[in-house]
């Protein structure tokens, strides 16, 4: 009930990740100027993309910088991406 009436300190996102070999996984830290800022909830690879791809929750109202998610100890790129990630139809082009 607080939570509705004070808002979330949470906000889901999505992530394309530009430089890895490897699929993050489920608690990865999730890092805005190299200082966590969330974690992933599921990632794989998008076939129809031909992308890494992760969501997962970041605090509230962060700002913009450069982002990474931590996968095997390794700080990978990764760009914000809106949700939903593939946009057949292109609804959100057209909007």
């Amino acid at each position: 009930m607080r939570e509705r009436q004070t808002g979330s300190t949470w906000q889901f996102a999505g992530f394309i990740i530009t430089d890895s070999d490897a699929d993050a996984l489920p608690g990865d830290p999730i890092l805005l100027d190299s200082v966590p800022v969330g974690y992933v909830t599921s990632a794989g690879t998008g076939f129809r993309m031909m992308k890494r791809l992760a969501l997962g929750y970041v605090r509230a109202n962060t700002s913009s910088g450069v982002w990474s998610i931590r996968i095997l100890g390794n700080d990978c790129p990764a760009a914000p991406a809106p949700l939903p990630f593939y946009d057949p139809g292109n609804a959100r082009l057209k909007a």
